[in-house]
């Protein structure tokens, strides 16, 4: 089954659609578990693998979770990436500055789940009336909020279930 946070990957292909989902969503870390350390924003507003793309490159763990790279860092008291061949000098700065990024910004980690928090509604929820009230309110989305629900991967019964919820 999907997660929000496929969601929000599936965005990718419609710019438009993925800086209004970026602006408009914030990413409430709980246990770590569905948020993806290197493609998830939820250090900074940029994913790690857009800020040191040569480093997500070269990583071995680029489905690694956020609690799976704490726990890792817990065992050993250090980060341990780990990529698939030695690094250059340079490689080896920018995983220097990496590091201090991560250290700044280490999350506390709960037993709650992760989930998606939206702010373009009061309740926190995603809701289908936002996109609407986008389209209403602004020419900039070059797609319509039907379009979003019809003109998708999600499989036809996901697709009709939006349609209702709309």
């Amino acid at each position: 089954s999907r997660t929000w946070l496929d969601i929000l990957h599936a965005a990718d292909c419609n710019h438009s659609l993925k800086g209004f989902y970026a602006a408009n969503s914030k990413v409430i870390i709980g246990n770590g578990n569905r948020v993806k350390f290197w493609k998830d924003v939820w250090v900074g507003t940029r994913a790690i693998s857009e800020v040191y793309p040569r480093l997500y490159n070269l990583s071995i763990d680029k489905l690694s979770s956020l609690k799976d790279c704490i726990e890792r860092k817990r065992n050993s008291n250090r980060w341990n990436l780990r990529f698939r061949r030695p690094l250059f000098a340079w490689e080896e700065e920018e995983v220097q500055s990496l590091y201090i990024l991560l250290n700044a910004a280490i999350p506390m980690l709960s037993n709650h789940e992760d989930w998606l928090k939206w702010k373009a509604s009061s309740s926190g929820q995603f809701l289908v009336s936002t996109l609407h009230k986008r389209s209403d309110s602004t020419t900039s989305m070059d797609t319509h909020p039907l379009d979003l629900i019809w003109k998708n991967i999600s499989p036809p019964k996901v697709q009709f279930l939006g349609w209702l919820v709309g």
